[in-house]
């Protein structure tokens, strides 16, 4: 995942900013501090690699002293205006499928599904494979 900081105009650089990630929930009780990258006079990036476990991050913008201004010499402002919190969900989600008839018959069978873990957007029925026997 890519973290992004954009600046509405040129900043000049005394220190490198950087990110503070703090992640909450059952599985993710730790920290990531880290330099951004510049990648021109308004962007910069740091390319997280997404935890295991589930949980939320927080991004806090971080400046040892004064890291950046734009060019009349005015501090950028350390708090982000949007993203600053995300959430990590690596739990698949999990479908109950019914059929009918649900006793063995050599006729067509209707699969559907009854109840899942979470929202189901976007499924292609055909991407959706059965087979024979259970197999």
């Amino acid at each position: 995942m890519i973290i992004s900081a954009t600046f509405d105009e040129d900043i000049l650089i005394t220190n490198a900013p950087g990110i503070t990630m703090t992640f909450t929930g059952t599985d993710i009780p730790y920290q990531i501090q880290s330099a951004m990258v510049r990648n021109d006079a308004t962007h910069y990036y740091y390319n997280l690699d997404v935890p295991e476990g589930d949980g939320t991050g927080t991004i806090t913008f971080r400046c040892n002293g004064t890291c950046a201004a734009d060019l009349a010499g005015n501090p950028i402002i350390n708090t982000p205006t949007s993203g600053d919190t995300f959430n990590v969900d690596n739990t698949a989600p999990t479908a109950t499928v019914t059929y009918t008839p649900s006793s063995p018959t050599s006729g067509n069978v209707v699969a559907t599904l009854t109840e899942s873990s979470e929202s189901i957007t976007g499924l292609d029925p055909t991407s959706i494979t059965f087979t024979d026997n259970g197999t």
